[in-house]
């Protein structure tokens, strides 16, 4: 009797971890990439001083967003910071490390200071969502927001 109970209880565990591993597959296989609509040559806005200050200034909240690719790109690069570009095609991921390294070299402090902001607009982001879900409590939901 024991060892029929021990088996029911490993074929329930088995069944439970099997469920689970399939649920996780497919919501990560429903992720959708982002638009390739407004993808760009990086290399050359990252050597064309007036767009790529322009561009900076955007994406850190201190100068307009001029151009529609502008905004697309800040609604998603705070996620694509703080996940590694899951959602990203290859090209936008090429176009991504591009940047990267590009700033790293060049421009280190801005890239610093442009990796905090995204860093802490995803952060927002989350909070923001889980107090529309109510999935926070007051203290940590953004002032105007509270959860349902």
């Amino acid at each position: 009797m024991l060892n029929i109970m021990s088996t029911l209880s490993t074929m329930l565990r088995i069944t439970f971890v099997a469920g689970f591993a399939v649920v996780f597959l497919a919501m990560a296989a429903t992720e959708e990439p982002y638009s390739d609509k407004y993808d760009i040559t990086v290399l050359e806005l990252l050597q064309n001083e007036p767009i790529r200050k322009r561009y900076y200034k955007c994406f850190l909240g201190t100068g307009p967003c001029v151009t529609a690719d502008a905004e697309l790109f800040k609604e998603h690069l705070p996620e694509a910071v703080v996940t590694g570009c899951r959602k990203c095609t290859e090209k936008q991921k090429m176009d991504f490390d591009t940047m990267r390294v590009w700033y790293i070299e060049n421009k280190p402090d801005e890239w610093q200071t442009l990796i905090t902001k995204l860093t802490q607009d995803a952060q927002n982001m989350k909070i923001e969502k889980s107090c529309l879900l109510n999935e926070g409590n007051d203290r940590g939901c953004p002032r105007g927001i509270a959860p349902r």
